[in-house]
């Protein structure tokens, strides 16, 4: 109701056709804007704390929740690495040495002098600089 006299106090200060009905009128229409502006100014203001407050309490509840997760989900990790360490060490395969053995034997290493020499193709010349003396 009190933005309907106000919307009627400036209407009429718009509207009127002289400039001392304006200035009688504009006292009455800041006189009702200060009167009543100023209780729901009031009550703005406090909405809003109250908005803030709530946005506060939500974010700091999922903050929490999110430091939980990630505590949660490091001892997971932390506990699976060592549980795949644990398993690691007591049920992994030995190497067989014999197997090893026997892979050398079948394939035995080349020895450097025994390794073959490309033979020249062609149009292929030596170089004296490359050749050693």
């Amino acid at each position: 109701m009190t933005v309907k006299i106000m919307i009627e106090l400036l209407t009429d200060v718009w509207n009127a056709p002289l400039q001392p009905d304006r200035e009688a009128l504009r006292p009455k229409a800041e006189e009702h804007a200060s009167d009543n502006g100023g209780p729901k100014m009031i009550q703005v203001s406090m909405a809003l704390d109250r908005l803030l407050d709530t946005v506060a309490d939500v974010a700091k509840g999922m903050r929490d929740e999110g430091t939980k997760t990630i505590q949660k989900t490091s001892v997971l990790v932390i506990g699976g690495s060592f549980f795949i360490a644990i398993l690691n060490l007591f049920f992994a395969v030995p190497r067989r040495r014999d197997r090893d053995r026997d892979e050398t034997e079948a394939h035995p290493m080349i020895e450097p002098r025994d390794a073959q020499v490309s033979l020249p193709i062609g149009n292929d010349r030596p170089n004296p600089i490359l050749r050693t003396g």
